[in-house]
This record gives structure tokens, sequence and C-alpha cells, in this order.
């Protein structure tokens, strides 16, 4: 079982919020563009309630609107 963040969901979730570019958001949540850019093409293999927590805050989305659970 593995759930991975959907880019294309944060991406429109941006445009909601009024969050214009990737850096603004990762700053937003605390983090550098590079950390955010590996959350978004799911190249870190889990991700912690906290960084969740922080994408919600940002976004004022819940969890559902940009994770997606995939069967492996």
């Amino acid at each position: 079982m593995a759930v991975r963040i959907r880019e294309q969901a944060i991406v429109a979730l941006m445009g909601v919020a009024g969050i214009k570019t990737k850096t603004a958001l990762a700053q937003r949540c605390g983090w550098s563009p590079q950390l955010l850019d590996r959350y978004l093409h799911n190249r870190r293999r889990s991700f912690s309630t906290t960084t969740v927590d922080k994408l919600c805050r940002a976004l004022d989305a819940q969890p559902g609107d940009f994770l997606e659970y995939v069967a492996e």
C-alpha cells in the first residue's frame, strides 16, 4: 500500500489559494523548493502526517483533495 501526493491536484489548489509558484508554496510550508519537488514527484518513499498538515494549512485543503491511494 502506498499513498502519494498528486501534483496536478496541488497545482489546482495553489490556484484557488492564490499561491503563484511552487517556491511560494514551499516557503509557506517551511520547506526548501527541492523538498517540495521530491514530494510532488513522489521521490520520497514516505511522508509524515506533519507533511500532510503543512500542505493542508498552506492550501486550505483536506488530505483527500491531493492524496491518492495506490495499491502495490
